[in-house]
């Protein structure tokens, strides 16, 4: 199930990482952060602080059964909203019920979906926790926001759950978590596939609550908040993974499991392939409204009447 090829109907993609950063020396990254940058276990101190405010949720002790006590995590704003609601749907359509955290990084998204908070179903504003360095800056934009999501990822890890990270543009068709609790005992992290096999996509990403992969996250933001270079999320993550001072056991997802949008909505890919997907996300599709007419266009679009 667990298929690291790349599909012969896949579409022409460009490289996600083409620069040196893919395989660059950590302690050289680390030891070109900038002056302001601090230790680890100064991070980490600054960071546990969220587990006592907003975020507080009682420890849990970590058992080694599975399934785990896990949480799905997730982030929007006013602009996706709606997609937000069809990622809900979409699990809703499925009978599942797992523990949701919206982190909402404005104040309409966090009152639209407030109302709706239950056991099962948490809604934070992203501005009541601390975030370090150039993560803590106040710029409205989409890559400031997935930065952002590595310091809710630490502070569920730290509290003993682990942590599913989804996009909300994306529609669950087949339930993901069986395919992960099969193999728990295997690997420490799982993840989809970027555009080059084996590149980190954290648009589903998976991590268990353990010392290491807590430190890999420990690493991740301080990497983001506090390097000079300006990275993305995904080329960070890549940049660690690729490091022979981390290690974590990780498992990338099959594309024919986890497609990128460039393929699910390939006419011929999806033809041959639409069957065997679990997850679908509605990535390099353009903004919102595109996103939309395209799920709309492939029947998964589920807000509309009738639908």
């Amino acid at each position: 199930m667990h298929v690291k090829k790349v599909l012969q109907a896949r579409p022409e993609v460009k490289r996600s990482c083409p620069g040196p950063e893919c395989s660059v020396n950590l302690p050289i990254a680390l030891a070109k952060l900038k002056q302001n940058s601090i230790s680890i276990n100064a991070l980490r101190k600054m960071l546990d602080q969220n587990i006592e405010g907003s975020f507080a949720l009682p420890v849990v002790k970590r058992t080694g059964l599975t399934p785990p006590t896990f949480v799905i995590l997730t982030t929007t704003n006013s602009n996706f909203a709606s997609i937000m609601d069809n990622w809900l749907e979409s699990l809703r359509r499925l009978r599942v019920r797992y523990n949701i955290t919206l982190m909402s990084e404005d104040n309409e998204t966090f009152s639209y979906f407030a109302r709706r908070s239950n056991s099962e179903f948490r809604v934070i504003l992203s501005s009541d926790l601390i975030t370090p360095g150039r993560l803590g800056r106040n710029i409205p934009t989409y890559q400031q926001i997935i930065r952002k999501r590595t310091v809710y990822i630490y502070t569920l890890l730290r509290n003993g759950r682990d942590v599913l990270l989804s996009d909300v543009d994306t529609v669950w068709i087949k339930d993901p978590l069986p395919l992960i609790f099969k193999n728990y005992q295997h690997f420490d992290i799982w993840i989809a596939q970027g555009r080059e096999p084996n590149f980190p996509c954290p648009c589903f990403f998976y991590l268990k609550s353990i010392p290491r992969v807590i430190e890999l996250v420990l690493r991740w933001i301080q990497v983001l908040a506090y390097s000079e270079k300006v990275y993305t999320d995904q080329n960070a993550l890549a940049m660690l993974l690729r490091s022979p001072e981390v290690k974590v056991k990780v498992d990338y997802l099959g594309y024919e499991l986890f497609p990128l949008g460039s393929q699910y909505f390939n006419d011929s890919w999806h033809t041959d392939h639409a069957s065997t997907v679990y997850i679908v996300h509605g990535n390099h599709l353009g903004r919102g409204e595109e996103k939309i007419a395209m799920f709309r266009k492939h029947g998964i679009w589920y807000l509309d009447r009738g639908q």
